[in-house]
C-alpha cells in the first residue's frame, strides 16, 4: 500500500510540472504573440512611403523588439525543462517562432537601412 501511495505522488507531482510548463509556456506564447502583433503593424510601416525620421524611429523600436525576444528566449523559454511530453513540442514550437521573428527584425532592419541610405543619396 505505501508504494502505491509513493508511485501515486511522483505522478501527482510530474502532472503538477506538467501543468505548470504549460502554463508557463502559454504566457510566455501571448508575449511572443504582443510582439508578433507590433511587427506584423512595422512591417506595413515599412512598406509604405515612410519618411526617413519615421523610418529611424522605426529601426529603434525593432531593436527594442529585438533585445525583448532575444531575452525571452534566452532567460525564459530555455528555463523551462521539459521531458518527453507534449511542453517539450510546444517550447519547440515556441522557440521556433522566436527564432522566426527574430529572422524577420533582422530582415527589416536591414531594408530599413538599405531605404534610409536610397533616399540619403537622392
Amino acid at each position: 500500500m505505501l508504494g502505491t501511495f509513493v508511485k501515486s505522488k511522483a505522478l501527482e507531482q510530474e502532472v503538477a510540472t506538467v501543468n505548470t510548463q504549460r502554463i508557463a509556456l502559454t504566457l510566455l506564447s501571448t508575449k511572443v504573440d504582443q510582439i508578433q502583433s507590433k511587427i506584423d503593424g512595422i512591417i506595413k510601416s515599412v512598406q509604405d512611403d515612410t519618411s526617413d525620421a519615421q523610418l529611424s524611429t522605426i529601426q529603434d523600436a525593432l531593436s527594442q523588439y529585438y533585445g525583448n525576444l532575444e531575452k525571452l528566449q534566452n532567460t525564459e523559454i530555455d528555463a523551462i525543462v521539459t521531458g518527453k511530453n507534449t511542453t517539450r513540442t510546444l517550447k519547440k514550437q515556441l522557440s521556433n517562432r522566436t527564432v522566426t521573428l527574430l529572422n524577420t527584425i533582422e530582415g527589416l532592419v536591414t531594408e530599413i537601412k538599405k531605404r534610409r541610405k536610397d533616399k540619403s543619396s537622392v
